[in-house]
């Protein structure tokens, strides 16, 4: 009990200056934070429950696929294409890093190395590690630094593109009644149908998918917008988990491996950057609002400075449908490598009883 109220106050500390300071993303990092120094001092993981974890992920799942409801068939059949193909040659950014990652840290398991440098949906698939078969605390803080890289580095590079990082702050939507009911079946009762099909990462992913079928079937009038307060502790929950399973063998192997992982990161910087200049001329719009829809991360920062400008609907379907893919590229890509880590290494106790046989 005293761990969690070291943990609880150190979460509030920490998130009330992150929110007078403007930082993006305060209280989960103030979670993240507070969460992991508890478990580093105290030697032993912090873990919270799953009545406060599971549907702080699906609120999470929820917050990802909303803002999808804002957008128009109209307008997703016009930047669904852009879209579609700045994925393709993220992940080939993404899956090249991962790729060398292995090679110059053969350490980290293919697996890990994915998910760990997957450029998006760094809440997501930081609170579905821990389910799948990878290295959940080296993918938490590549991913969560990434996440503050790109936060930070954001209003100078949209200077940079010749915008403003400017905020208009709105909450959109209202929350009564109606909204509270849709938003417990979607958290709820969809994460655990999820979880009786036997889905992967069901109470993130299956109220996600939902979220963003209902979204663009019926409009931001059926999908409710949670209030600040609630996403807030929803974050807080999921900072916990991440920060809480930090270890010091942990630490040390990160510190050891921050400078590749921080090279990797500025690739996903320079490289989307690059990939806005691509939509820039393909859409004919400013650079600075093709930088905000393609941004390695950082989805909720951009559609805050995106909100009520001409650029909202084409940032929303990029950063979405970005979003959507890494997390489905996370659950097929550790699912598939983690297989065939265990073939392999079936095959290699099989050829060594057979040697030791002969």
């Amino acid at each position: 009990m005293t761990r969690w109220m070291t943990v609880v106050a150190g979460t509030l500390v920490l998130g009330v200056t992150g929110d007078v300071l403007g930082v993006q993303a305060s209280w989960l990092i103030a979670a993240l934070v507070a969460g992991g120094a508890v478990a580093l001092v105290g030697g032993e993981e912090l873990t919270p429950p799953k009545q406060l974890l599971r549907p702080a992920q699906g609120l999470v799942g929820v917050s990802a696929a909303a803002p999808l409801s804002f957008v128009t068939w109209p307008q997703l059949r016009q930047y669904l294409g852009v879209s579609l193909v700045c994925v393709v040659l993220t992940l080939v950014i993404c899956l090249g890093s991962s790729a060398l990652l292995t090679r110059i840290a053969p350490e980290v398991r293919p697996a890990t190395a994915v998910l760990s440098t997957l450029a998006g949906g760094a809440s997501g698939i930081s609170t579905m590690a821990p389910e799948l078969d990878v290295d959940h605390r080296y993918v938490a803080l590549s991913q969560y630094l990434r996440l503050i890289v790109v936060t930070l580095t954001m209003p100078a590079l949209l200077a940079l593109a010749g915008g403003s990082s400017g905020s208009s702050g709105a909450e959109i939507g209202q929350f009564g009644a109606a909204s509270v009911a849709i938003l417990a079946v979607l958290v709820l009762a969809v994460g655990y149908a999820g979880r009786r099909l036997h889905l992967p990462a069901p109470f993130l992913l299956t109220p996600l998918l939902v979220t963003a079928a209902i979204g663009m079937a019926g409009g931001a009038d059926v999908v409710p917008t949670a209030p600040v307060w609630l996403s807030a502790l929803s974050y807080i929950v999921i900072g916990w988990q991440a920060g809480g399973a930090f270890s010091r063998s942990s630490i040390r192997v990160f510190v050891r491996l921050l400078p590749v992982t921080a090279t990797f990161i500025a690739v996903a910087l320079v490289g989307c950057f690059g990939l806005a200049v691509l939509v820039q001329h393909w859409l004919a719009i400013p650079l600075s609002q093709a930088y905000l829809a393609t941004t390695p991360g950082g989805i909720y920062a951009v559609l805050a400075v995106a909100h009520g400008s001409g650029s909202s609907a084409v940032v929303t379907t990029m950063q979405v449908v970005r979003l959507l893919a890494m997390l489905l590229t996370a659950i097929i890509a550790a699912k598939l490598l983690s297989r065939r880590e265990q073939r392999v290494e079936s095959t290699a106790r099989t050829q060594e009883v057979t040697s030791s046989s002969v």
